[in-house]
């Protein structure tokens, strides 16, 4: 099965998919793939940080 590709090579990979994280992607893809799975989440962990710095709680930030 080929990759289905992440990003830039989104439904243009040619490699074979099969990591020992997913079936779906090849390494390279992968890689990409959890490389923007990091960055939302420390985007999000930034996110939560700036409004409980402004006295915001936990609900707050669960509403927004």
């Amino acid at each position: 099965m080929k990759c289905i590709g992440f990003g830039e090579f989104e439904g243009k990979c040619p490699n074979e998919a099969g990591t020992k994280w997913s079936p779906y992607w090849c390494e390279r893809c992968n890689t990409l793939r959890f490389e923007h799975i990091d960055k939302r989440f420390a985007e999000l962990g930034k996110r939560f940080d700036e409004l409980k710095a402004f006295g915001k709680g936990e609900r707050a930030c669960l509403s927004e």
